[in-house]
């Protein structure tokens, strides 16, 4: 997702059906993970005894309040001496705001939001509980996908609690390829098709008559072009112990930019349109292939026949999903901790928590939500078939977060305009060239 967005979705059935999804999510699970940036240790949890004593847990984010507010007023209902105030703000004050009140030891509030791509930046920096040694944790570890904890973890302790997710798929428009005379992809997810493939096959698609080739619904992301640029053995860009050396200028990297940047100049993708707008493209039924997020987030009301299939991969290499999304994190000076966690384990890791957490359009984490989520999605639209299996899958097999750097955003602000000139025309090798120097300047800083 984009955390710039204000639609978590982007910023993102039968009883058989849902076991069955989760278990192979699930199966995922419980892995210990990675501790690949070493660096000070967040702050330790404090005693989380609990009390019957009355207590508001104050909230921040820069999410509007109607993606919350259905699971608040249930975990009010289920938590009567519990109230949840939530402060919104704008993205920058729940960004750098938050963090400089930490600093400045403010105790006003208990919980903000914390996207996934900045866990080893706000950990470094001291202002995420660490949850480590929390009930909370236990149940998260035995409850949620390892790839989830990953994207959560710094220098080897859970310091967040992650409640949304992400992924991506490949839709297809029935029609046009029928006229193309292109066979539909497979939903297997074993069976994704080959970017070569794809890029042949939306030619042939707008030779016969659409308007559009592919396209995808975050265009400039690193987000969205991560999952590409692995696939291709690029890696995520970023190496070394700690993450901060730059590798934007390797063989996977010219390999996957320079197909993505063909795709805009041989006409097959519209350079014009940006993330908000990209599903309306899809929508207007002249184009081929679409890569997104459908589901619980999409903003599709196609009047089409469309298909879904797994992520694409470049021959040799697997399809990647991109992952991450929103979680909570915890101000250190916090003296609510047993109720903290009874929000943390409500809205991360309990059914009816995460069901209410993502009944406005939102991805949850927690397995058997997702599925019963996505399981509905389906049965409710048949273009959907094949949508539960093929995310489960990947969230098991090819989910691959945004590299746990704490200079990540510094990264990612030198990255996207790279993309974004590359999506314009400029050459990939230069381009890339300049984005490494310019990283090996910031980075070493």
């Amino acid at each position: 997702m984009d955390e710039h967005d204000t639609n978590p979705g982007r910023i993102r059935r039968t009883t058989a059906a849902i076991g069955a999804i989760a278990l192979i999510l699930a199966a995922c699970g419980g892995a210990t993970p990675s501790t690949e940036t070493p660096s000070s240790a967040p702050s330790s949890a404090p005693s989380s005894a609990p009390s019957a004593e009355a207590v508001t847990l104050t909230i921040v984010s820069w999410v509007p309040e109607k993606f919350y507010r259905p699971a608040f007023d249930l975990f009010e209902t289920q938590h009567p001496n519990i109230k949840l105030n939530l402060e919104v703000t704008s993205f920058e004050a729940a960004v750098a705001g938050v963090r400089n009140r930490i600093e400045n030891k403010d105790i006003s509030f208990d919980l903000f939001i914390a996207d996934q791509s900045w866990t080893a930046d706000l950990g470094n920096a001291g202002v995420l509980l660490d949850l480590s040694d929390t009930s909370y944790a236990a149940e998260a570890r035995d409850k949620l996908p390892a790839s989830v904890i990953a994207a959560s973890t710094y220098n080897g302790k859970l310091v967040s609690a992650p409640f949304w997710g992400s992924y991506n798929v490949l839709l297809y428009n029935k029609t046009l390829l029928e006229n193309a005379g292109i066979p539909f992809p497979s939903s297997d997810p074993t069976e994704s098709i080959s970017y070569e493939t794809l890029f042949a096959q939306a030619q042939k698609a707008q030779a016969a008559g659409a308007k559009w080739g592919l396209f995808w619904d975050q265009p400039d992301a690193y987000y969205e072009r991560q999952p590409l640029i692995e696939s291709a053995g690029g890696g995520p860009g970023l190496t070394g112990p700690d993450l901060l050396t730059p590798d934007v200028t390797n063989a996977g990297w010219q390999k996957a930019l320079t197909w993505y940047g063909k795709t805009f100049s041989d006409g097959l993708a519209p350079r014009g349109p940006q993330a908000e707008q990209t599903d309306a493209v899809f929508n207007s039924g002249e184009m081929a292939f679409y890569i997104e997020e459908p589901g619980p987030t999409a903003q599709l009301d196609a009047k089409f026949d469309f298909g879904i299939a797994p992520m694409p991969h470049f021959e040799g290499g697997l399809g990647y999903t991109p992952t991450g999304s929103h979680a909570w994190g915890v101000n250190p000076l916090t003296s609510h901790l047993a109720q903290v966690e009874e929000f943390l384990k409500f809205y991360s890791t309990e059914f009816d928590g995460a069901m209410a957490g993502s009944s406005v359009a939102a991805t949850p984490v927690l397995p058997e939500a997702l599925a019963a989520r996505l399981a509905a999605t389906a049965e409710g639209d048949p273009r959907f078939t094949g949508l539960p299996e093929i995310v489960a899958w990947e969230w098991a097999n090819a989910a691959v977060a945004r590299p746990a750097s704490t200079k990540y955003q510094t990264f990612e602000a030198v990255i996207n305009p790279a993309i974004l000139d590359i999506r314009n025309g400029a050459d990939v090798a230069s381009t890339l060239a300049a984005a490494q120097t310019k990283l090996e300047q910031l980075l070493s800083r």
